[in-house]
């Protein structure tokens, strides 16, 4: 059985958004269609960019009511959108209620099925609970199978979301699961969960390797969210991407990157790696979150305002880091 999750290439050094060379605006909201209100995170297979958007006409939290659709990339910084978005539908899964919705943070490819791990509010509480959806290699716009995997039951916290997985390069038959997790007093850490290969749709199968007490990454009076794991086999590092507040300004959001030797602990980055342009009326004049590598590519989210909804996914190509 062959695994295969979809993560990228390394970064080096800091960017500076507001200089010369601004990351491109790849997708934004459009206004008369399902994403006019809101676009925010992603997951890659190949050249197909899933992303969450909604239309903020359901009553609830626009950020909240996501649906999911497919982005073609005909080059990293170029394509289209799928006419038949969205793929994924709140109805499909019964989340057409206020609030409630479902998007895109990972996909596993297992060879013959694609597993796309979510972000999903299903149930009046609104509680973000990581969940798990489906599709075959050979049609990955159909997408089933809906089932929650981590949530307050299994962590302890109310509030579970933003999942990246990794092959266990010590263990390959089994899944490191690395996401974010917090109650309403605390603020979010990175945890660790693994899972067999083989049994990646048994939310039994799940363990809680690191739990809120003994996390794989905590900052001190600060979120870190949006965890996106690579491991490089020649170097034997495991590099973990994430967002939270940026270090000097607590009202806007950065994306950082750690590198460690341990899959289970890291040291917390003391600057970071892409930050909020600071421009008014661009879609990440406030946020850039949700950092992750495809193709010698960075991709992120942005909010144009701290209070706002998110607008778009920007990207950027890794060899013109140097310029910026």
């Amino acid at each position: 059985m062959r695994l295969v999750v979809f993560l990228g290439c390394f970064l080096i050094g800091n960017i500076n958004l507001s200089g010369q060379g601004l990351p491109q605006e790849l997708i934004t909201v459009e206004a008369g269609t399902w994403r006019s209100a809101t676009i925010f995170t992603h997951a890659i297979w190949k050249d197909l960019l899933f992303y969450g958007g909604g239309s903020g006409s359901n009553g609830g939290d626009p950020r909240h009511e996501i649906e999911i659709g497919v982005f073609h990339l005909t080059a990293p910084d170029a394509g289209y959108h799928n006419p038949k978005n969205p793929i994924v539908t709140r109805e499909q899964f019964d989340l057409d209620h206020p609030g409630r919705g479902i998007t895109p943070l990972s996909i596993l490819d297992r060879g013959d099925s694609l597993f796309m791990f979510c972000t999903s509010r299903p149930d009046s509480d609104l509680q973000p609970r990581i969940v798990l959806i489906s599709a075959s290699v050979d049609d990955p716009f159909s997408w089933s199978g809906y089932k929650v995997l981590i949530d307050k039951a299994f962590s302890g916290l109310e509030n579970n979301h933003g999942a990246s997985v990794l092959v266990d390069p010590d263990h390959p038959e089994r899944l490191l699961v690395y996401f974010a997790a917090r109650s309403s007093q605390i603020e979010y850490r990175i945890l660790l969960a693994t899972v067999p290969a083989d049994k990646v749709s048994d939310p039994e199968a799940y363990h809680l390797l690191n739990d809120y007490h003994n996390p794989v990454l905590v900052r001190d009076e600060a979120k870190v969210n949006y965890p996106f794991i690579q491991f490089d086999q020649k170097s034997g590092e495991f590099t973990l991407w994430y967002s939270g507040q940026t270090i000097g300004n607590p009202a806007t959001r950065s994306c950082y990157r750690t590198v460690s030797k341990q899959k289970d602990k890291f040291q917390p980055a003391i600057s970071s790696v892409i930050d909020a342009s600071g421009i008014p009326g661009r879609n990440d004049g406030a946020y850039a979150t949700g950092p992750k590598i495809h193709n010698d590519y960075l991709y992120y989210s942005g909010r144009r305002e701290a209070r706002g909804d998110y607008r778009s996914i920007f990207c950027i190509a890794l060899d013109r880091l140097d310029q910026l």
